[in-house]
């Protein structure tokens, strides 16, 4: 993952601008009691990606927000605009994220907070 483009994604992150949701990229209402209206970490990406000018298509279906028609993870275009590994945040030596996790997808999913997933990713990003 490029330096430049994790401390965006980090300082996102830390914003507070982003409700942190769980189960895909970005819920614009309540799916159910567990899916709140927000985002994932990943989710969190998509947007930065966008602000900072990569053309992704973006569309909402029911209570999914989609990203060049993905949901769950990251579009080519933004995996190539931060430099990930791949589009869940799997990291490249296949170490585990955050001790027990096998990419930021599941870290969130797993309620990993957004504080300690910035954490991670601003001193992990090389091996994003």
């Amino acid at each position: 993952m490029y330096q430049d483009k994790a401390m965006l994604l980090v300082e996102a992150l830390r914003s507070g601008e982003y409700p942190q949701s769980r189960c895909a990229l970005c819920f614009v209402e309540q799916y159910d009691d567990d899916r709140p209206a927000g985002f994932c970490c990943l989710g969190v990406a998509c947007e930065v990606a966008i602000k900072n000018g990569v053309p992704v298509e973006v569309t909402v279906s029911g209570a999914t927000k989609s990203y060049d028609h993905q949901s769950g993870y990251m579009p080519h275009r933004v995996v190539d605009f931060f430099g990930f590994q791949d589009d869940h945040g799997g990291t490249r030596d296949r170490q585990r994220v955050l001790g027990e996790h096998s990419s930021l997808a599941e870290a969130n999913d797993h309620r990993v907070s957004f504080a300690d997933i910035a954490n991670y990713i601003e001193a992990n990003y090389a091996n994003l």
